[in-house]
């Protein structure tokens, strides 16, 4: 089930527990949130997608956008 706001978002009961994710991937927005440390800057960007190059930057944007609002900040 993709969501409507973050496209590159994806939630499935199977996968992960039904935790929100990347689309395509098992990378929790969870874990994209806290391994960026709750930033969306470049560098930030860049050091993820070094570990994970099949992640796009937006993606990884959507991810940390969508758990920022999800715990209301």
């Amino acid at each position: 089930m993709p969501l409507k706001k973050w496209p590159l978002l994806d939630k499935n009961r199977n996968i992960c527990c039904g935790k929100i994710r990347v689309d395509g991937t098992r990378l929790t927005t969870e874990h994209v949130y806290d391994w960026c440390a709750g930033s969306d800057s470049e560098d930030h960007i860049k050091a993820f997608q070094r570990e994970w190059p099949y992640v796009s930057a937006e993606a990884i944007q959507q991810a940390i956008a969508f758990e920022r609002k999800r715990r209301g900040l």
